[in-house]
C-alpha cells in the first residue's frame, strides 16, 4: 500500500478522546497522515503526532471546505482518504480499500457512513453515503462552507460501494458537548441568506432545525425546498422523510401522509418511508393501515445502501412497531410474538425485552413466565443475568428479578463497576418490593463515576418522595441536576417536587423536541406509583402532565398506562381532563383536534367502564352518537379490533359471566372482518 501513497486527511479540534481510535483504524493503509488542527486546546495534536501524523494549523473560519482543501494541499498521496476524528473504518473497509485504489476508471468512491445516535453506540444508527476516498488531483476540491461537497460536478466518475465508516459524532454527549447544532445553524443561516436560491443549503438548514427540536422552523425551510424539487434530485428521498417528520411533530398528520405518498410513489424501495407512514397512521387511529405499512417494511427488507436509512427499518424496527401497535390494541399475545421476532433479529434491545416480558405477564402466571424465560433466553453468564434482571424490573416482575439477581456471581472482588451494577439491581428490586430504606442503602453506595449513577439518583429522588424525606429530596435533586444526561429529567423532577411539597403547579417551558422527551420521561415515571399504589405521587405526576401545554395526547397515553395497571378511576379522570383540554384549544384547531382525541377518549372510557362493571356507561361511550345498533357503526377497523380485544379482557376480569356483552362485541367483529390486525 505504501507505494500507492494513500494519504489519510483529518480536520480536527479538541478530539483527544477520539483521534487515536480513528488513526489506528487506518493503521497500515496510509503512507502518511495529515492532521489539520483548527485550534485544539487539549492533547489532540500531541496524540496524533505520537501516531506519526504530520500536523498543520489553520484557524477555524466557519468553513469546512476551506479546512479540507487546505488538507488536500498538504497531501502527497495518489489517493486521499478523508476521515473525521470521531470516525472508525470498518474491518471490511480495511480489507477492500487497497483494491479500490487500484481501479483506473474512477475519480472517487462514496462510502457508507454509519452514524450512531442516542446515549451510546448500539442499534440506534442511520446511514448515508459520502465521498471519502478520491484521487488527489488539483481540480478536485470541496465546495460549500458546511455539508461540503466534492466530485459533484457533471462528468465526475464516482462509484458507490457498501464499505462502512462508523461515526460517533452524533451521540448525545458529543453533540451537546461541542454545541454542534448551534454551530451548524449559525453557518447555515448565513449561507442561506447569502444564497437564497440554493436548495441544498436550505434543505440542510431545515434538517438542522429538526435536530434542534424546532419543527415549525424546519417546516418553513423544507416546504420551500419541496415546492421546487423533483424526485430526480439526490436528496429527495431524505427530504420526504424530514418534511413528513416535521408535519408529524406539528400534528399535521394528513400533510405528512400526503408527502409520504409522493415519496413512496417515486422511491418504492425506500423502506423507511413505509415505517414512518405506519407511525402516522397509528397516531391517527388508522390501525389497519398502520399494520399494513409495517408489514410492507418486512416484505421490502432493509433499504438499499444508496439511501440514508435507519438500521432495522426492514426488520427489527418494523417488528417493534407491530408489537407496539398490538399492545396499544390490548392484543398482548400477538404483541409478544412480534417482540420475540424483533429480538430474534437483534438481541441487544433492552427496552424490547422489557416490553416482551411485560406483555407476556398479562396472560401468564408466575410459573408460566418462569418457564417462558427458561425456554427463550440463554441464562448463562453474569452479564446475561444482569440484562434479564433489569428487563424483569422494567416489566414490573420484581419477584422473578430477585431470583435472577440471586444467581449473579462476581468473580473479581475488586471490580467496583460490577459490584455497583449489582447494588443498583438490588436497590431497584427492593424499591419495587416496597422495602424503601433497604433500597436507599444499596443505591447510595453507587458512585458518580458509575454508569448506573444517573438512574440511581433518579430512584433515590422517587424514594425521598415516597418516604416524605423532603430535605434529603432537595439534596438528591441537586445531584440529579449535575448527573450525566439528566438535565431535562432534573427540571421535570423539580416541578413534581414543588407539586408534592407545596401543592403548586410550576409551568415548564419546553421546545418541541423536549416535549417529546419529557412526555416519555413522565410516562415512564408514572409506572412507579401505579405499581406501588402510591396515590399522592400518582396525583402529582398526573397534575404535572396536565399542566403541559398541548398535551392531550400525553393525558390519553397516561390514561392507557393507568388502564394497564387496573387504575380505572385514575384513567377516567385523565380522559376527562384530556377532553376538556381538546375543547379549550384555539378555534381553528378545535375540530381537527376533536376528531382524533374524542375518538380515542371514548374508546378508552368504554374499556374503563366495562372493566369496572358499569355497563350502561360503557355502552353510552361505545355508541357513536345516535347510531342505532351495530349495523350503523362506521368506526375504523382499528377501533373495532380494540373493542374485540377489550371484550376478552372484560369477560376474563368480570366476577360474573357477561354473555350478552361478549356476543354483541363478537357480532361487531363479524361486521368488520380482521386479517392481520
Amino acid at each position: 500500500m505504501a507505494e500507492l501513497m494513500l494519504s489519510l486527511c483529518i480536520v480536527a479540534k479538541d478530539e483527544e478522546k477520539n483521534i487515536a481510535r480513528c488513526i489506528e483504524s487506518m493503521d497500515g493503509l496510509a503512507g502518511e497522515i495529515i492532521l489539520v488542527d483548527t485550534g485544539s486546546t487539549d492533547r489532540t495534536v500531541e496524540i496524533a503526532g505520537e501516531l506519526g501524523a504530520k500536523v498543520f494549523y489553520q484557524a477555524w473560519q466557519e468553513d469546512f471546505s476551506r479546512a479540507k482543501n487546505f488538507a488536500l494541499e498538504q497531501a502527497g498521496g495518489e489517493w486521499v482518504m478523508f476521515m473525521d476524528a470521531d470516525d472508525v473504518l470498518s474491518r471490511e473497509g480495511r480489507e477492500q480499500i487497497p483494491g479500490l485504489t487500484r481501479e483506473t476508471d474512477v475519480d472517487g468512491f462514496l462510502l457508507q457512513t454509519v452514524s450512531y445516535l442516542g446515549k451510546s453506540p448500539g442499534l440506534n444508527r442511520v446511514t448515508n453515503l459520502q465521498v471519502r476516498l478520491l484521487r488527489n488531483l488539483p481540480q478536485f476540491r470541496y465546495q460549500g462552507r458546511i455539508h461540503e461537497r466534492i466530485l459533484s460536478e457533471p462528468g465526475r466518475r464516482v462509484k458507490a460501494v457498501p464499505l462502512k465508516i462508523y461515526h460517533y459524532g452524533y451521540l448525545d454527549g458529543e453533540v451537546s458537548g461541542k454545541s454542534k447544532i448551534q454551530r451548524n445553524l449559525k453557518i447555515l443561516r448565513e449561507v442561506v441568506r447569502q444564497e437564497p436560491r440554493d436548495l441544498f443549503n436550505r434543505f440542510n438548514l431545515g434538517m438542522e432545525y429538526l435536530r434542534a427540536g424546532s419543527p415549525g422552523q424546519a417546516k418553513g425551510q423544507l416546504e420551500k425546498v419541496w415546492r421546487r424539487s423533483s424526485p430526480e434530485v439526490g436528496y429527495f428521498p431524505d427530504l420526504v422523510g424530514k418534511l413528513a417528520w416535521a408535519y408529524l411533530a406539528l400534528g399535521e398528520r394528513e400533510a405528512s401522509l400526503a408527502v409520504l405518498a409522493r415519496g413512496i410513489e417515486s422511491h418504492p424501495d425506500f423502506t423507511d418511508l413505509y415505517l414512518l407512514q405506519g407511525r402516522v397512521c397509528q397516531e391517527m387511529g388508522k390501525y389497519a393501515l398502520a399494520a399494513r405499512a409495517f408489514e410492507t417494511c418486512l416484505s421490502k427488507g432493509e433499504a438499499p445502501f444508496l439511501y440514508s436509512s435507519a438500521l432495522g427499518s426492514g426488520s427489527f424496527l418494523a417488528w417493534n412497531a407491530l408489537g407496539d401497535l398490538a399492545r396499544e390494541l390490548y392484543d398482548y399475545r400477538r404483541a409478544a410474538g412480534y417482540y420475540l421476532e424483533s429480538l430474534t433479529c437483534a438481541a441487544q434491545q433492552p427496552e424490547v425485552l422489557a416490553a416482551l416480558l411485560q406483555v407476556v405477564g398479562k396472560f401468564m402466571g408466575l410459573s408460566e413466565l418462569r418457564e417462558f424465560i427458561q425456554a427463550n433466553f440463554d441464562l448463562e453468564g453474569g452479564a446475561g443475568y444482569a440484562r434479564l434482571a433489569s428487563a424483569l424490573l422494567a416489566a414490573d416482575q420484581p419477584e422473578l428479578a430477585r431470583e435472577i439477581i440471586s444467581r449473579i456471581n462476581i468473580p473479581d472482588a475488586d471490580d467496583r463497576s460490577q459490584h455497583e451494577g449489582l447494588s443498583y439491581l438490588r436497590g431497584q428490586y427492593l424499591l419495587k418490593s416496597g422495602c424503601f430504606e433497604q433500597a436507599c442503602q444499596h443505591l447510595r453506595g453507587i458512585t458518580r463515576n458509575s454508569p448506573f449513577y444517573t438512574e440511581a439518583i433518579t430512584s433515590l429522588c422517587v424514594l425521598d418522595w415516597l418516604m416524605q424525606a423532603w430535605p434529603r429530596a432537595e439534596e438528591d435533586l441537586r445531584s440529579l441536576k449535575s448527573a450525566p444526561g439528566a438535565g431535562l429529567r432534573a427540571r421535570l423532577f423539580r416541578v413534581i417536587h414543588v407539586y408534592l411539597y407545596w401543592g403548586k403547579v410550576r409551568l415548564l417551558k419546553l421546545n418541541r423536541q423536549e416535549e417529546a422527551e419529557a412526555q416519555a420521561e413522565m410516562l415512564a415515571l408514572l409506572r412507579w406509583p401505579l405499581q406501588l399504589r402510591q396515590k399522592n405521587l400518582l396525583a402529582a405526576i398526573c397534575g404535572v402532565v396536565e399542566s403541559m401545554p398541548g398535551w392531550e395526547q400525553g393525558l390519553t397515553q397516561a390514561a392507557q398506562v393507568c388502564i394497564e395497571y387496573g387504575a380505572f378511576d385514575s384513567a377516567l379522570d385523565l380522559l376527562s381532563r384530556a377532553g376538556l383540554k381538546a375543547e379549550s384549544g384555539p378555534e381553528g384547531d378545535k375540530e381537527k383536534k376533536n376528531a382524533g382525541v374524542k375518538s380515542l377518549i371514548s374508546l378508552l372510557q368504554t374499556q374503563c367502564y366495562a372493566a369496572t362493571g358499569k355497563w350502561s356507561a360503557a355502552w353510552a361511550a361505545f355508541q357513536p352518537g345516535e347510531a342505532a345498533g351495530p349495523a350503523a357503526l362506521t368506526w375504523s377497523l382499528g377501533r373495532v379490533h380494540t373493542l374485540g380485544g377489550m371484550a376478552e379482557m372484560v369477560v376474563r376480569q368480570s366476577s360474573e359471566p357477561r354473555p350478552g356483552l361478549a356476543r354483541g362485541l363478537r357480532e361487531l367483529l363479524t361486521l368488520f372482518p380482521l386479517n392481520k390486525t
